[in-house]
């Protein structure tokens, strides 16, 4: 059946795929729905195939996992996790950074503008962060998957499903504290440091869990 389904499936249609995905993922990192607007209102939830690929995905994602231990299939997940888990932990580490000598530099009210920009900056960092650490993990990706089977394939699909939904919550956490402390930075710096820390050691344990 397999073999069959190899043989329906153009050489080129993975890699496609993958294209497709990582944009779509970038999408999702440069457009965050607005508030009380869920990702599915905002058109950017999981990933849609186009049209032009519906067809031959849905024939790939059809295709059966495989059920037994596979060797290979399991050094390129792991390839794949762990190059994700560097580029989430980099993203991480640096907003954590950021953030807390953003906090222990502010002086009060007179300060404000500066502590905006800071954010801000931060902000943009991050977003670069997790932009190179969804490129990386695609990357490697294409690199370790290009020749697998379609079966192999349809299992390394559905992680980087995984992966780009994870690598979307961390920096929506981020992004949230970011734009609540910007929002009310007096309230914020009151229980700063308990907030942060608590959110970036849920963080790493969710990045271990994950990746």
């Amino acid at each position: 059946m397999e073999m069959d389904m190899a043989a329906s499936i153009d050489g080129t249609l993975f890699k496609e795929i993958m294209a497709e995905m990582r944009e779509h993922t970038h999408k999702r990192l440069t457009n965050l729905p607005a508030a009380g607007e869920s990702e599915e209102e905002n058109h950017l939830g999981d990933y849609v195939p186009s049209q032009r690929l519906h067809e031959g995905y849905s024939r790939l994602r059809s295709v059966p996992l495989t059920v037994s231990n596979d060797d290979q299939l399991d050094d390129a997940i792991q390839q794949i996790k762990a190059t994700g888990n560097s580029g989430a932990r980099t993203a991480a580490n640096n907003s954590q950074s950021g953030i807390t000598n953003a906090l222990n530099t502010y002086r009060g009210d007179r300060d404000d503008d500066e502590f905006r920009s800071k954010m801000e900056s931060i902000s943009n960092r991050a977003q670069d962060d997790f932009r190179k650490a969804i490129d990386a993990t695609y990357d490697k990706a294409q690199q370790v998957a290009q020749s697998l089977s379609p079966s192999q394939q349809n299992a390394v699909i559905s992680l980087l499903v995984n992966l780009e939904s994870a690598l979307q919550a961390i920096w929506n956490n981020i992004f949230s504290l970011i734009k609540d402390a910007v929002r009310d930075i007096g309230k914020y710096i009151q229980g700063a440091p308990s907030n942060i820390d608590d959110l970036f050691a849920k963080i790493a344990a969710y990045i271990k869990s994950v990746f």
